[in-house]
């Protein structure tokens, strides 16, 4: 005779060590893709700052006039900033996107998180200043600084000469790329 009860299945204790392995593999990866994310659209926001940043240096020698002088706003950002510190309160007036366009861009550009790109056209505004296009990163809110912000900025570099104080190149902190 044979025997009724054979070996078909799992028991109880394998099944909770293949359940225990996956989850130590989940709860390894998981973070490591979250970090992985946000450290790629760190990297992509200064790619696509870098970008806008060369079209606008690029227009400006078309033009043969500083950023301010082709919006004629002066203050891009301010239409953002007197709404509110956090990206969902930004809704860009129509004075800001026919800014944007007098540069090149059909429409008001967004970052990665889904924000918009911030532009201050200070260069004539102070001897030091220069313009500055900026994300506010992935948590949304507009940082007065980049120290300990997750904020993304890059100066573009002069068009009227180098000024006593230039400061060129991307200014951010470690929190823009890690969690």
């Amino acid at each position: 005779m044979q025997s009724l009860s054979k070996n078909l299945g799992f028991s109880l204790i394998e099944m909770m060590i293949v359940v225990a392995i996956l989850g130590t593999l989940t709860g390894i990866a998981i973070p490591n893709f979250v970090f992985l994310m946000k450290r790629s659209n760190g990297k992509l926001t200064v790619s696509q700052l870098i970008n806008f940043s060369r079209s606008i240096s690029a227009i400006r020698e078309v033009e043969g006039k500083a950023v301010a002088e082709i919006t004629g706003s002066f203050c891009t950002r301010c239409d953002f900033a007197a709404i509110g510190d956090h990206r969902s309160t930004w809704t860009p007036s129509t004075t800001t996107i026919e800014a944007y366009k007098k540069l090149g861009f059909s429409d008001v550009p967004k970052d990665v998180w889904g924000g918009y790109y911030l532009l201050n056209e200070e260069e004539l505004s102070h001897p030091c200043w220069e313009d500055l296009l900026r994300s506010a990163g992935a948590n949304g809110v507009f940082e007065s600084n980049a120290t300990g912000s997750d904020d993304i900025w890059i100066n573009i570099p002069k068009f009227y000469g180098g000024g006593s104080c230039p400061i060129d190149g991307i200014l951010t902190s470690d929190s823009a790329f890690t969690p």
